[in-house]
């Protein structure tokens, strides 16, 4: 892993060099990349990672109208995963939907991958309201946290938002990153002693069957 920091270093050094940039601005990323790899040393990371048994997909896209692929993603995976939709239009309040959320995630977790969304067509939503979208990040976060506490291990999570959101609630100060399970959506990993496999990305990023590939994959 050193290595590897050490070669990346040599490649943006030599980049932000050729680019003109002050030699103060590229000392203190050279810092940057030292202690980074004196982090990096001696520990060993691995490409696997755990079984789908505990994929969790978050998604809490609302405010804004997702596009046809992030729709996409969700409508494919639905019918092949338990699959539980958080609809604001059901209750008052938008945190009236935690606690049917968070005992379903309970019930459902272990035996098989699941799916937690918000995400729907402008027809099945109401007006863009950006309390009820902040409400529904957060909540993401705090059943992030459930799945995490219950033993998940791998999370995908559909919007960058409330992927801010899992990534704060979890309290996530690094991580190493992976391989890309498509173009621009690499698996990410914490460094703590019982790391966490995150799957970040933009609503539209990626395949329309990534959440189905993402859950069964085991070699990155």
């Amino acid at each position: 892993m050193d290595t590897t920091v050490r070669g990346i270093d040599a490649v943006v050094v030599a980049e932000l060099r050729a680019a003109g940039y002050m030699e103060s601005t590229v000392g203190q990323y050279a810092k940057t990349i030292k202690a980074l790899t004196e982090f990096a040393s001696g520990r060993e990371y691995s490409t696997s990672v755990p079984e789908g048994s505990d994929f969790v997909a978050l998604d809490a896209a609302w405010q804004a109208e997702m596009g046809r692929r992030g729709l996409g993603q969700v409508e494919r995976a639905v019918p092949r995963f338990p699959s539980y939709r958080l609809d604001p239009r059901t209750v008052e309040h938008t945190a009236a939907l935690y606690p049917d959320a968070s005992a379903w995630l309970t019930e459902n977790f272990g035996a098989t991958p699941v799916l937690m969304y918000s995400a729907a067509a402008a027809s099945e939503r109401g007006p863009a309201d950006p309390a009820a979208a902040a409400d529904l990040e957060r909540m993401m976060g705090a059943l992030a946290a459930l799945a995490v506490a219950a033993g998940a291990h791998r999370i995908m999570v559909a919007g960058g938002e409330t992927s801010g959101a899992i990534v704060d609630t979890l309290g996530i100060k690094a991580v190493v990153v992976n391989a890309e399970m498509d173009t621009g959506v690499p698996w990410c990993s914490t460094v703590d002693d019982d790391p966490v496999t995150l799957l970040l990305k933009s609503g539209n990023f990626g395949k329309q069957d990534l959440p189905v590939r993402a859950a069964t994959v085991t070699e990155l």
